[in-house]
């Protein structure tokens, strides 16, 4: 392997001597295969081009001097002569300053960014050159128009003029690379709390703004906003809409009101391939999907109930980074609330994505925040509503309201009449117990008041008395009480 890298290094050395005139010592190119030779074959650069660039850089930068014979130069070996061969040294750097270098040049390589050659890039959207729309990769009219077709494709920000090219590998998966004569830019990069874009993120952002503009609606794509971009931009009536594709926790509150104070309304799309929380400060954190304007975005293959849940595989290859073939449909659900048989409740249903968005965007269905929607295990959350829905159910709350107060009010009334009844029978009881009281005290005095006025009458002392004959009256029986005492005491002896 050495005798490999020594007989290369003369190859190189002889090739550059006779290109450029100049002597360069075996120590720079054996230096230069050792200090890189690791990175390079990892790399799969060949070791020429890497040297080269490696020695273009050093004399960029100043660290390296090639054929320097001006001895007032601080980087100069003093030692050589004003007739000596050129000499190569390295300073103000040593081995770090090497190291670092020959990193830069790693990554740069690795990215491939830079004039002269072609990089991968992780836009999806894209514009024709001198048009304003904003195209999309997933979108196959799109596609069709803009893939080997010769037409110019530039970054889709409206400020930035970076040139991309349309490609499509032997698998069917289409991307965009920066174009060879460009170096590449940073747009459609969240520069907020939102993370960085995934497949996942960057397909539903597409898939959001195909589906305002098939509704009617203007969407524009990474708004500046606060100093953050959004996802999605939408012009509706009477407030603009921010729609928020939200993979990873972040702060939903401070973001929300950052929108509402440039007067816009957010709509969180929560993917159901992951689970967020809400990072703002307080000790109160509720789950963002209750309590935020959020929605729970889910994958279905068919447009029933009973369809079948897509696995984040199957998405990954046949949709996220597919074709666009794959049909797929986006369910919106879980603060979706639908309005009760009973009129008198809201219970959480799903709605095909494109269904919900409509009713948002013209303002149909806006968000509740009082716990309206109950669910199976008795829980109550926050939720999207229908307008209509709600006066429904105001209308059925004032009319049991009102039949409650009725029938309230006719117990009342009841109630009271029968408690009138009562006070009536029991006043007619005492009444009468009063009344039969005063005839007993009544009867009770004058018999005392009788006995007070007639005297006790003597007992009858006399023997048994012939039987009368019935036929003739009773002979009346003579009262003895007013005859004195004495001559009762004489009838007594005398008889």
């Amino acid at each position: 392997m050495a005798g490999e890298c020594g007989r290369r290094d003369g190859r190189m050395r002889r090739s550059e001597q006779a290109r450029t005139g100049v002597a360069h010592p075996p120590s720079l190119w054996l230096s230069t295969g050792a200090a890189v030779g690791a990175p390079v074959a990892k790399l799969g650069i060949p070791q020429r081009r890497l040297r080269m660039r490696t020695e273009r850089h050093e004399a960029e930068r100043g660290h390296l001097t090639t054929g320097r014979t001006d001895r007032d130069s601080p980087l100069c070996d003093r030692r050589a002569g004003p007739g000596s061969a050129p000499e190569v040294s390295v300073a103000r750097g040593g081995w770090k300053t090497w190291h670092s270098d020959v990193r830069i040049i790693r990554d740069r390589a690795t990215s491939r960014v830079g004039p002269g050659k072609s990089s991968k890039t992780k836009k999806q959207f894209f514009r024709v050159q001198g048009e304003r729309d904003v195209l999309w990769i997933r979108n196959s009219s799109d596609w069709a128009r803009v893939h080997r077709t010769g037409v110019h494709l530039v970054c889709p920000d409206r400020g930035c003029a970076q040139r991309l090219v349309a490609h499509q590998n032997a698998y069917g998966t289409r991307y965009l690379s920066n174009h060879k004569d460009s170096t590449g830019c940073n747009h459609f990069v969240p520069a907020g709390g939102g993370g960085r874009m995934t497949d996942e993120h960057l397909w539903l952002q597409g898939k959001l703004r195909e589906i305002c503009i098939e509704l009617g609606y203007d969407a524009e794509l990474e708004v500046d906003v606060a100093g953050a971009r959004v996802d999605l931009r939408v012009e509706s009536a009477p407030f603009p809409f921010a729609f928020e594709v939200q993979r990873v926790s972040t702060d939903f509150t401070a973001r929300r009101q950052a929108r509402e104070q440039n007067g816009m309304r957010t709509l969180w799309l929560l993917p159901e391939s992951d689970r967020q929380k809400n990072t703002a400060k307080g000790k109160r954190k509720r789950d963002p999907l209750f309590s935020e304007p959020s929605v729970r975005l889910g994958y279905r293959d068919g447009p029933s109930a009973d369809a079948k849940v897509l696995t984040v595989d199957q998405l990954r290859s046949d949709v996220w980074q597919g074709d666009g073939s794959t049909e797929v449909h986006l369910i919106a659900g879980v603060t979706v609330g639908k309005l009760g048989h009973d009129k008198l409740s809201f219970r959480s249903s799903r709605l095909p994505l494109q269904a919900f968005l409509q009713q948002v965007l013209d303002g149909s269905r806006e968000w509740y925040p009082q716990r309206a929607i109950q669910g199976a295990n008795g829980g109550t959350w926050a939720g999207w509503l229908l307008g209509d829905d709600v006066k429904k159910y105001k209308a059925e709350v004032a009319a049991v309201r009102e039949m409650r107060e009725r029938r309230e009010e006719a117990a009342r009334a009841a109630a009271e009449e029968a408690a009138r009844e009562k006070a009536d029978r029991e006043r007619e009881a005492r009444e009468r117990q009063a009344a039969a009281a005063r005839a007993e005290d009544d009867e009770a005095r004058a018999r005392c008041e009788r006995e007070q006025r007639e005297p006790m009458a003597p007992r009858d002392i006399s023997g048994p008395r012939e039987a009368t004959d019935p036929a003739l009256p009773p002979e009346p029986v003579r009262s003895n009480s007013r005859k004195p005492w004495w001559r009762r005491l004489l009838g007594f002896f005398v008889g």
